[in-house]
């Protein structure tokens, strides 16, 4: 391994506590079926720690399930997949002791112009100037450029070393609350009790009132975004609304240049294109995309999920199916018979070697999945092995065609890029996530917040 040439760093900084602003508490216990505003904050804490891999969409379903078992038996909780008085108390420990860690920043007074020596690996610089960097928030990309959610008196984003969002009373700071859409940010605000959504310097969605307008998503280069009104909630894309005569409508996308999203209305389930109900169904349906301009979804009755291709059931030969994915325009997904999981991809079947198989992920075009083995967990990614060498591994992404993965061995986190090792000398770091086709990360070195990126 290459090594590392230590650069000192001069750190400004001010100290302020920001637990009110990073505990995740809870106020009643979850479990599978439970669907409501709790839920949806574990999801976002299990998304923000790499246990889930979903979009949180406040339904605990088998994902959710999962991702707090892992949870779990990261943590030594028993391992129930549910989340009671003792699951709750531990996020609560783990988030407020990340948010206990001291914000610095370039606006210190002269009495807290403490100065440490800060060490950064001779291959890496710090990217976050005098900003501070909100924990609990992803730092994205977007049109190649680094953005991350801060903070002064209130909720910020840093977009290409600019502040973003002043103007507002806060900026919402979740990875799902924004989004590159035509090579520009979209985010979402609140101003004088009404949330909406910032496009390209313009305020979208504020005719709505006080109903919470959430989720810019990108669409065929053009903005979309939720409405929730009360009990319900509906699509706007490129300024039409979609889905108002339904109780809740999601997962929206384009499918032979329809707009197809879920619905759902008094206990039924639909999926819905270019206005008409093309498939009705008394199970949940989820995992709606489509393969060569055809529509996959996946439907579950009595905990028992169903893959649908182009309306036709597939997988029935096997004892369970689910995780419906797309890679290189073909199908893959999560399968189990006679007790033994495994991927099926493209019809073949991948990942019967390992004594457990994960969901599949696309990289690029390229099938991924993570697998246990003689209670060794590792990622296989384009038919190869990565990280077997480590307790255990998570997060996987492509950085400039190259995988990347948060590791963890000896109790320290790191990340592992190109076969090389980044971050062991800090206290803390985050998942991985390509900028402009460089490695960038989070990292905390003596309470100091630090966005690393290769030179």
């Amino acid at each position: 391994m290459k090594k590392l040439i230590f650069i000192p760093v001069c750190i400004l900084f001010i100290t302020s506590s920001v637990s009110a602003l990073t505990c995740t508490t809870f106020t009643k216990n979850l479990s599978k079926g439970s669907e409501n505003s709790e839920v949806l904050k574990l999801q976002q804490f299990l998304f923000d720690n790499g246990y889930l891999t979903i979009k949180p969409n406040g339904y605990f379903g088998n994902g959710t399930v999962a991702a707090v078992k892992r949870f779990q038996s990261k943590n030594g909780v028993a391992v129930t997949g549910t989340i009671g008085p003792v699951g709750r108390a531990k996020i609560k420990e783990l988030s407020c002791k990340a948010g206990q860690i001291s914000l610095r920043g370039d606006n210190a007074t002269d009495q807290q112009k403490s100065i440490p020596v800060i060490s950064i690996p001779g291959d890496l610089i710090k990217v976050n100037g005098g900003y501070i960097v909100d924990i609990n928030a992803p730092i994205f990309a977007v049109n190649g450029k680094l953005a991350y959610f801060s903070y002064k008196d209130k909720s910020i984003i840093i977009y290409d070393n600019k502040v973003v969002g002043d103007g507002y009373d806060s900026v919402i700071s979740s990875e799902f609350e924004s989004a590159e859409v035509n090579g520009k940010l979209a985010y979402g605000a609140q101003k004088d009790k009404k949330s909406f959504i910032v496009y390209d310097g313009k305020e979208y969605g504020k005719e709505y009132g006080t109903s919470l307008v959430r989720y810019p998503t990108s669409l065929k280069d053009k903005l979309m975004y939720y409405v929730y009104t009360g009990n319900s909630s509906f699509i706007v894309y490129d300024g039409k609304e979609y889905g108002k005569e339904y109780d809740e409508v999601k997962a929206a996308t384009i499918i032979n240049g329809n707009i197809v999203y879920l619905a759902k209305k008094d206990k039924m389930y639909f999926i819905i294109s270019n206005g008409k109900e093309i498939v009705r169904e008394e199970g949940v349906i989820s995992g709606l995309t489509s393969v060569n301009n055809k529509i996959v979804y996946q439907v579950t009755k009595n905990n028992l999920p169903s893959i649908f291709y182009d309306s036709n059931q597939i997988g029935k030969e096997y004892d369970y199916v689910n995780y419906p994915t797309v890679v290189n325009n073909k199908l893959a997904y999560l399968a189990r018979k006679d007790k033994k999981s495994f991927i099926v991809y493209d019809g073949k079947e991948y990942g019967k070697e390992y004594d457990i198989v994960g969901r599949p992920k696309a990289f690029n075009g390229k099938l991924g999945y993570f697998v246990q083995k003689d209670k060794k967990e590792f990622v296989v990614y384009d038919g190869n092995e990565y990280g077997k060498e480590y307790d255990s591994i998570d997060s996987p992404v492509e950085v400039n065609g190259k995988l990347a993965y948060l590791a963890r061995k000896d109790k320290k986190s790191f990340i592992v890029y190109d076969g090389k090792e980044y971050g062991k000398e800090f206290d803390f770091v985050q998942s991985p996530v390509d900028i402009n086709g460089k490695l960038t990360f989070f990292a905390v070195k003596d309470r100091e917040r630090l966005i690393l990126m290769q030179k």
